[in-house]
């Protein structure tokens, strides 16, 4: 790396960079775990329909992500390559994110028509997010002057996602989806209540604004004026497929994708399956499932906080493996001790056993993904030792590929496995369906990533 380059980068405040992710997260997570229970139990969608809705908008985003990274490598102002677009996408993520949650009343009695509002406030989401979410990881795979400053800057990045995690959806089951009750019956779900969601967007949409306005101010020390660099010749379409293409050729980031994508698919199976178990097997009160749930963004934390001491120690392949195991193990006990029935019913007891594994599941999780994401930006930065070209963009942009098709897939197949087990819109049709769940939640998660450590190479042993 040029070496006035690394000493622009390495000014780069690592809180204002990870305010940025809180940013980021605070909306993206809060649709990830909310918006299938949304769609399903406060607007009584079928689960399929609902899963496709989802999983549409993040086909959408694996479409405009290349497209996000050329355009930001190639972007030309006295605000750098970066900065510009984040703030565009920042304002539209905000905006998009409020009105998502609070579709007009008239839609309510018309499925199809609020399917199609969904569809398209999800679309406008996404397109926010992406302008936001490329050019600031490529931000942070420039922010590193070596392989050790790159996963210390994503282990960062995946703890400030996780402190916006627990005081963002943990925080809401306390805040707006609190226990309804009616009639001297029994008490109903807060998130069967369209009236909640809405006040989550309301809260959670203004103050993710207000993170990307910091963070874009604390990072501007990294801004490069690139008016001054010379516009390439090719049509920006050809630029584009042979850049992707490049990306794609280099050994280094193809097993990279080849096991973050099953690995990645595996976490949002356990995601989406999550919210139903603390409902319909752990029957937890409202606190509770704020606990829990706020136990497995710690048990995150406190794996990207173990993960840059681990690759050092071990190097990043082996780190990788040894979260991978966590995962696999923590899940397959879970499992055991849930359907002998040690933690079922949400007693204090079960409670913190379901808690405590559970977070285990998500701590080696946590291990895994920055020291991966790590790895593709020591890809990038290889690419421009040989070459001389800056493609941090496009390097982001496959990976976010990677990541958002295996959450498109990961949405769709916990859709068709929630109604394959027993779950329908406005309830739950079987006895068994709660059991079933419990185990898919536990077991198909860890099996994926154990099976994409097994096939991708990431460990470097020949296959």
């Amino acid at each position: 790396m040029d070496r006035s380059i690394a000493i622009r980068c390495g000014g780069l405040s690592r809180l204002g960079y990870g305010l940025g992710e809180s940013a980021h997260s605070l909306l993206a997570n809060s649709l990830f775990a909310f918006a299938m229970l949304f769609s399903t139990e406060a607007l009584g969608l079928d689960p399929r329909l609902a899963a496709f809705a989802l999983a549409a908008s993040v086909l959408w985003e694996i479409v405009l992500d290349p497209w996000m990274g050329h355009l930001s490598d190639r972007t030309r102002s006295r605000f750098g390559r970066r900065h510009p677009w984040m703030l565009l996408g920042g304002i539209l993520m905000a905006v998009a994110f409020h009105f998502f949650w609070s579709p007009p009343p008239v839609l309510l009695s018309r499925p199809r028509a609020l399917f199609g509002y969904l569809v398209g406030m999800n679309l406008a989401l996404r397109t926010g997010l992406i302008m936001f979410a490329i050019p600031y990881l490529a931000l942070g795979f420039e922010g590193g002057a070596d392989s050790e400053g790159r996963a210390r800057l994503q282990a960062v990045r995946l703890i400030f996602n996780m402190a916006a995690n627990l005081v963002g959806p943990a925080l809401a089951w306390s805040l707006f989806f609190g226990d309804v009750l009616s009639g001297g019956g029994p008490a109903s779900p807060g998130t069967s209540l369209p009236s909640a969601y809405a006040r989550m967007g309301a809260v959670f949409a203004p103050a993710a604004f207000g993170l990307a306005l910091v963070a874009i101010g604390m990072t501007r020390r990294a801004i490069e004026d690139s008016r001054s660099e010379a516009a390439a010749v090719p049509s920006i379409r050809r630029r584009l497929r042979d850049e992707l293409s490049e990306a794609m050729c280099d050994v280094s980031a193809r097993r990279v994708v080849a096991f973050i994508f099953p690995a990645h698919f595996g976490m949002v199976i356990v995601s989406s399956l999550q919210m139903y178990t603390y409902i319909h097997f752990m029957r937890f009160a409202p606190a509770a499932k704020s606990v829990v749930h706020g136990m497995t963004m710690v048990g995150m934390a406190l794996g990207a906080m173990q993960a840059v001491r681990l690759a050092r120690m071990w190097g990043k392949p082996r780190a990788v493996r040894f979260g991978t195991m966590l995962s696999l193990s923590s899940g397959a006990v879970l499992a055991a001790l849930g359907l002998s029935g040690m933690v079922e019913g949400g007693g204090l007891v079960g409670a913190a056993g379901f808690a405590v594994l559970h977070a285990a599941y998500w701590l080696g999780s946590g291990i895994v993904l920055p020291t991966a994401t790590s790895m593709m930006a020591d890809a990038a930065e290889a690419r421009r030792e040989r070459a001389g070209l800056r493609r941090e963009g496009i390097y982001s942009a496959l990976f976010s590929m990677t990541q958002r098709t295996s959450m498109a897939g990961g949405l769709m197949a916990s859709g068709l496995l929630l109604h394959a087990l027993g779950f329908a819109s406005g309830g739950v049709r079987s006895s068994a369906a709660p059991t079933l769940l419990f185990a898919a939640m536990c077991l198909a998660g860890p099996a994926l990533q154990a099976a994409a450590l097994r096939f991708s190479r990431i460990d470097g042993r020949p296959r």
